[in-house]
């Protein structure tokens, strides 16, 4: 069993203060990883699992609590996985270090949310910070404390985040886990494979592209087995879904380039350690799949003259799954829920009683977004997706091509004016110096969009 909080004494100008850190994680984790947890662990709301322990922190003389919480600032009306609204509402917790969002706390990402002072970098007056990612930031919350007869008081408290771009290496960390360090960098530097072009995510959002493609095709070919095997049925098409991880935020893309891959490359390819899923759709679920990944996309004004972005940036780059062995188009001119058409299978169009396998991860097969309640997973495995694509390029014999299959495209129109991708000027340190791109022309089917 695990403890739920611990408790550090520290010192003070010789007073003794004793500081409460309690770690928090989204009751969804029983979705996720529900291989590993179904009848192993219950959950609770995270506030809930605060309101429980909270008070026993105190009883035990916790001065100060830290709420150290697996999960990100949501202002609706069920903010269950993002849950730092309601979790300040806990009467005992003075600070909260905050992720699984992976933005920045404080920052005008969250200028507007109720309960939030992104000034202040308070929410409800409690501080908080979540510290971006890959190691982008340190957050950092500050507190002003008073010994007033025998107790701590917060006089004042304030929170702020700090690049890590230009600190240089902390000598004592880096003998701390320097035998560690050198085992994971010759372990990752281990060669898997060749490829025989440069693959990257630069423009992954706004076409077919070769890193998904890769997932994709490991994740199919890893079902392809599964059936020869007798572990999924005969009788049902595959498919693969995918999305780009690494695709923009804060300047962050995949880049692999040609020739020998190591096990470092993959893991640029295949972020999270997730292991593979296979869930079993009709017709209508894999549409509302395709129309929850078609979010990616802000809706166009055709008649509109001043310049429009093409990519919602609010939604996030690994929810935009592509679902390999199926064509469609995605038309953005339309209404959200409306935007995916002719969607087809083996030249066929999909109709609402065919029925799919679906490769995924457990992340997405336990989520509700991407997927309607009722989706039925067929199989869980514990092998990770990741080393489902190492041993793909393993098995192949000499270099691999890895080449788009442009199963998905975005529906030709007629635009008044510019349809750009601005987020794209992200990606001018590596493609040819590019800060905005126009993304259409005009073609024998209409303006369609291009990413030359």
């Amino acid at each position: 069993m695990y403890e739920p909080y611990t408790i550090v004494e520290k010192d003070i100008d010789g007073e003794a203060i004793s500081v409460g850190f309690i770690g928090l994680v989204p009751p969804q984790i029983m979705n996720w990883d529900a291989a590993h947890l179904q009848g192993e662990v219950e959950t609770l709301e995270i506030a809930d699992a605060a309101q429980t322990f909270v008070p026993e922190m105190k009883d035990e003389g916790a001065d100060l609590i830290i709420a150290i919480a697996h999960s990100g600032i949501d202002d609706s009306e069920n903010p269950s996985e993002n849950a730092a609204i309601p979790l300040s509402e806990v009467d005992g917790i003075d600070g909260m270090l905050l992720g699984h969002q992976h933005n920045q706390f404080p920052s005008e990402d969250y200028d507007g949310v109720e309960a939030v002072d992104v000034d202040a970098g308070t929410i409800n007056d409690v501080p908080a910070v979540m510290p971006g990612s890959w190691g982008s930031h340190l957050g950092f919350l500050n507190f002003d404390l008073t010994m007033e007869d025998g107790e701590w008081t917060i006089a004042s408290a304030e929170s702020e985040i700090r690049s890590t771009e230009d600190v240089p290496s902390h000598e004592g960390m880096e003998a701390l886990v320097q035998d560690a360090h050198e085992a994971t960098v010759n372990y990752v530097n281990s060669p898997v494979g060749e490829i025989t072009t440069d693959i990257n995510t630069y423009f992954s959002r706004v076409k077919d592209n070769e890193v998904v493609q890769l997932i994709n095709d490991a994740q199919l070919d890893y079902m392809e087995q599964l059936q020869a095997n007798g572990e999924l049925d005969d009788d049902l098409p595959l498919l693969s879904a995918a999305a780009p991880f690494r695709a923009g935020r804060g300047g962050d893309f995949t880049q692999v380039d040609a020739g020998e891959v190591a096990i470092r490359d993959m893991n640029d390819v295949y972020v999270f350690p997730n292991t593979l899923h296979v869930v079993e759709v009709d017709g209508d679920q894999l549409k509302n799949w395709l129309e929850y990944s078609a979010l990616n996309f802000n809706q166009i004004d055709p008649d509109e003259n001043a310049d429009q972005e093409l990519v919602n940036q609010d939604f996030s780059s690994y929810n935009f799954d592509v679902i390999e062995n199926v064509t469609y188009e995605v038309d953005v001119t339309n209404d959200e829920g409306e935007r995916v058409l002719n969607v087809e299978y083996d030249g066929e169009p999909v109709e609402s009683d065919d029925r799919f396998y679906v490769a995924t991860n457990n992340y997405r097969a336990g989520g509700e977004d991407h997927l309607d309640a009722n989706v039925e997973t067929v199989l869980e495995t514990t092998d990770e997706n990741r080393q489902i694509i190492i041993d793909y390029i393993i098995a192949h014999e000499g270099p691999l091509d890895v080449e788009a299959s442009e199963n998905w495209q975005l529906a030709p129109i007629e635009a008044a004016g510019d349809i750009i991708f601005d987020s794209a000027a992200d990606a001018s340190d590596y493609s040819d110096g590019y800060d905005r791109i126009e993304l259409y022309e005009e073609t024998d089917e209409g303006t369609r969009f291009t990413f030359e």
